[in-house]
């Protein structure tokens, strides 16, 4: 009779996204772990089926396994799991190390920094753990989670935004556990001769070609370079972690031949082995390219214990250069103690698998062999991805490499620049990327590279090109009349004719494009209001974010409710399948628009930058016996989402909009009696730049309509503040505007420049504006009155120094906080001088009106003098300067103290406008009360050098 005797036997797998390192299975917060048991008759025994499965993580309480489970916190986790069959045969307990960390959910995941600057861009998530900064072009198609979040220029980010620290660990994976393991192992063996030089270095020259079969290989270094090809027959491990240089274990540091100073002998060919117990020399036949040092010896620090060799030679190098190739047929990880390079037109082809490399860099440390930080400059090559690490560790990625990894590098600082491709994932210390490099998140589709398309050239319609087009494409409109289209992706859409570059300091106001590249209202499949009206460009999905729109005319000249075939319309954002969801970073630049309702609609969107348009002639539908329906004469609407939402979800306002240096005219209708006709409208927005615009609206005596150049608000169409928004269950209220600048405006020509509604003042910057301003029932800027009104009049709160010549007040009526300069007891022509709230030193605006010409401004020292503990700051405006020094000698003309500020200088506004500029804190605890006198000067490459002297004093 057949007895069960036996245990079942248990395995565990792991889902996606995971793969595994040695005997680390590295996994996700968001991996499925299963474990299965079999009960499977051995010889005579019987099998009595499995009874439970158990497991347990980190020494934890067992627990009987019955679904997929999940372990959620970062860094090395143990799991035990056996199982158990019905006559209570228990396994022996199983152990899997795992190792848990976000960073396969991530394109990019960086513990410090991430920098994009030039024309780079990011198809995936970036998670950091310090801030994410975007210039000029860039590009992140995906969600960006970081402690702070800076965009700059035309970068954009077209995904969600989580403002969020420290949240990756920064060791999650046991390097030690699998450097360990893979050290165990070594098929040096089956390397063909030739191919393994005598320092373990495997080199690939032109035109080879070298397969390896599945297995562990231990080496020195890879050199690969020309046309060759290194194919991978299989699943592959290597490890390359360097070598003893044989000089390095001679007394005499020479290779003399004589093993009795450990040398490697070149006559027999024999490598040597240093005992670290003996202190002694052991030669090896070199029939089987072994490395100088047997395979599981102690790292290489440790060879000699305590009175072993000289210190370790040169840290590992992996070299791939030329049009050279990888061909993986299977998984293959490289762990690389040191430096591993992709160049020139190298190639990793895994077979329809762009995921199967596994990269896991590590910097040199236990060799204790620290190198010089490297940097992308100097180095007399192009590097467009390079990981550069304290002791040297790096990796890169260059010229046109195209390099399919996932790539592990915790104590790297990492720069990608060029025109390179990376697709998978990357974990580093930092981040820097430029140029025209791409990195791509594994799993998703590789974007095409973006091209141009003419109209009518390659397409005789607007739509047919936008349905051509791949995301990132340009759309070229050339001379004539064009119906408009709906777009469904991001594109640049750009008139050839009327261009006006755009530099800095920007054109003239006003001064839109579009001359000769006209869009006009057209029947559908055009665009198409539900009211009836036809729009010019329709951006109807979320997708379209990133979109840019510049150097068109849109022609709506005659458009009423009796006359529907001009554009009512000519730039629409709204997503058609949910208006709720935001279309974010579009730009809308140098345009013109004639005679339409609306101009620019931008409905929730975040980031939009509205720059350079001419709106004129605008238009109104108004409620005259027998019209269809009314509304309009808006040139600009920034907004926050009108209609219903779905319960329980936060209402969609706008975020970060920019409307810079637009002329907008219109006259008002002679029945216009129901509404205004305004120029911008701000409706219920988060921090926006209305700056330098031209808004001439000005009063009909034959209506009661009003003509307003900009207005914020959180009110519209009639309804009374607070008024709430139809919802599936809830009630919501429009939310008041925040963190507005209105600034340098000129409304000098319309009935009334600004109006500021109630409750939209927290955090107003109200300056330098013309024309007549309302906010909230106070009148508080009327030149055509000129009342003389005392600023004490306002209840002022509470009154502390901010510097030696402003005043912090803060007003009850208006709720305002506003810096005021100290002699403006009385103000003619403008009552309330509202200067600069608590919005940032650095912002959008500033850098819109920062002078980044290299002169030198203002220079000073505040506060002037410094008394008790006070340090006095240095303020040093430069422009665009690339470094500036510091000297302060005291009175007898003896240097105290000196100091080189070599980074970019900020843009500070102290009150006279933002200035690219310099504060320099000086710690004087060390000297004495008097007057000491600083000396500043100024560099800029091909530009010379300015200068500066000035005194500070010191009061103790």
């Amino acid at each position: 009779m057949a007895v069960d005797n036996t245990p079942p036997a248990t395995t565990i797998a792991f889902g996606q996204p995971s793969f595994v390192a040695g005997p680390v299975a590295v996994i996700t917060g968001q991996t499925a772990i299963s474990v299965t048991a079999v009960d499977s008759p051995l010889g005579n025994a019987a099998a009595s089926g499995v009874q439970k499965i158990e497991f347990s993580i980190d020494s934890g309480p067992l627990k009987v396994y019955n679904e997929p489970f999940f372990i959620l916190d970062q860094g090395t986790h143990t799991i035990t799991y056996y199982s158990t069959d019905n006559l209570g045969n228990a396994e022996a307990s199983r152990l899997a190390a795992v190792s848990v960390t976000p960073f396969k959910l991530n394109a990019l995941s960086s513990l410090d920094n991430v920098r994009l600057s030039g024309e780079s861009g990011i198809w995936g998530n970036v998670q950091a753990n310090d801030a994410y900064v975007g210039t000029g072009n860039s590009l992140v198609d995906g969600d960006v989670t970081a402690a702070a979040i800076v965009v700059k220029g035309n970068a954009k980010i077209l995904g969600k935004i989580t403002i969020a620290s420290n949240t990756l660990m920064p060791d999650p994976i046991d390097m030690a556990l699998i450097l360990n393991d893979l050290k165990s192992r070594n098929n040096n063996d089956q390397i063909p001769p030739g191919f393994l030089d005598k320092k373990g270095v495997l080199r690939i020259n032109d035109h080879d070609v070298l397969t390896l079969s599945s297995g562990t290989y231990h080496l020195g270094g890879i050199v690969q370079s020309g046309q060759s090809r290194l194919v991978f027959s299989g699943p592959t491990e290597l490890l390359v972690d360097g070598f003893f240089d044989p000089k390095d274990f001679s007394p005499d540091g020479q290779d003399n031949n004589d093993d009795a100073d450990c040398d490697h002998d070149e006559k027999d060919d024999n490598w040597v082995q240093w005992q670290s117990s003996t202190r002694s020399c052991a030669a090896t036949a070199d029939t089987g390219h072994k490395l100088p040092y047997a395979p599981g010896s102690p790292p290489l620090a440790e060879l000699g214990g305590t009175a072993g060799p000289p210190e370790a030679g040169t840290p590992a190098r992996v070299k791939v250069s030329g049009k050279s190739q990888w061909q993986l047929n299977g998984s293959v990880t490289l762990y690389v103690q040191g430096t591993a390079s992709f160049g020139g037109q190298a190639w990793v082809n895994s077979q329809g698998n762009p995921q199967e490399l596994v990269i896991l860099a590590e910097n040199p440390s236990r060799l204790d062999h620290p190198h010089p930080p490297l940097s992308p400059q100097g180095r007399g090559e192009k590097n467009d991805w390079e990981i550069s690490g304290r002791l040297g560790a790096k990796v890169m990625v260059s010229g046109k490499a195209s390099l399919f990894a996932t790539v592990y590098a915790p104590d790297s600082h990492l720069w990608m620049t060029g025109d390179s491709l990376t697709y998978g994932h990357v974990f580093a210390k930092s981040f820097i990327m430029t140029g025209q490099s791409r990195l791509i998140q594994g799993g998703l589709a590789i974007p095409p590279e973006p091209k141009t398309i003419k109209v009518p050239k390659d397409y005789p319609t607007l739509q047919a090109a936008v349905d051509a087009a791949n995301p990132g494409d340009m759309i070229n409109i050339g001379p004539g009349n064009f119906c408009g289209a709906y777009i469904s992706k991001r594109l640049e859409i750009v008139g050839t004719k009327g261009q006006y570059p755009l530099t800095l300091p920007s054109p003239p106001r006003g001064e839109g494009g579009g001359e000769g590249v006209v869009i006009i209202g057209c029947p559908a499949p055009a665009p198409f209001h539900p009211s009836g009206f036809r729009v010019g460009l329709w951006l109807s999905s979320s997708a379209a974010s990133g979109t840019t729109i510049k150097n068109i005319t849109f022609d709506g000249k005659g458009v009423s409710n009796m006359n529907l075939k001009p554009l009512g319309m000519a730039i629409q954002a709204r997503d058609l399948n949910n208006g709720n969801a935001k279309i974010n970073y579009v730009t809308v630049e140098n345009n013109t628009i004639i005679g339409t309702i609306q101009g620019i609609t931008n409905n929730a969107g975040d980031n939009w930058n509205i720059r350079n348009n001419t709106i004129k002639n605008l238009s109104v539908f108004d409620c005259v016996t027998g019209a269809r329906f009314c509304g309009g004469g808006v040139g600009i609407v920034s907004q926050v989402w009108r209609g219903d939402v779905q319960a329980g979800q936060p209402m969609s306002r706008p975020f970060n909009t920019t409307i810079v240096q637009n002329d907008v005219s219109g006259k008002i209708p002679d029945t216009l009696t129901l509404f205004s006709m305004v120029g911008i409208w701000a409706l219920s927005l988060d921090q926006a730049l209305i700056v330098n615009n031209k808004m001439t609206i000005p009063d009909n005596p034959n209506t009661s309509a009003g003509g307003v150049g900009i207005w914020v608000a959180n009110t519209c169409c009639g309804s009374p503040a607070g008024s709430p928004v139809s919802a599936q269950g809830s009630d919501y209220a429009w939310p008041p505007s925040i963190n507005v600048q209105v600034t340098k405006n000129d409304g000098s020509d319309s009935e009334f420049a600004i109006i500021i509604d109630s409750g939209n003042t927290t955090g107003l910057v109200l300056k330098d504006n013309k024309g007549l301003i309302i906010v909230g029932d106070e009148v508080v800027q009327d030149p055509k009155k000129r009342q003389r009104r005392k600023i004490a009049s306002y209840d002022v709160l509470a009154q502390t120094k901010s510097s030696s010549n402003e005043e912090q007040l803060s007003w009850q009526t208006p709720s305002i906080s506003a810096i005021v300069p100290k002699d403006a007891v009385f103000v003619d022509d403008l009552v309330t001088v509202l200067v600069r709230a608590d919005y940032g030193r650095t912002s959008t605006l500033a850098m819109l009106l920062a002078d980044p010409a290299f002169k030198m401004g203002e220079a000073y020292c505040f506060p002037n003098p410094a008394t008790g503990s006070q340090k006095p700051t240095f303020h040093i405006e430069t422009g665009l300067a690339d470094k500036v020094e510091l000297r302060i000698y005291d009175i007898s003309g003896e240097l105290i103290h000196e100091t080189t500020l070599d980074v970019p200088p900020q843009v500070i506004d102290d009150g006279q406008g933002p200035q690219y500029a310099y504060e320099y804190p000086w710690d004087a605890s060390r000297v004495g009360s008097g007057v000491y006198v600083y000396v500043i000067q100024s560099f800029k490459a091909g530009e010379g050098t300015l200068k500066k002297m000035g005194k500070c004093a010191l009061v103790k």
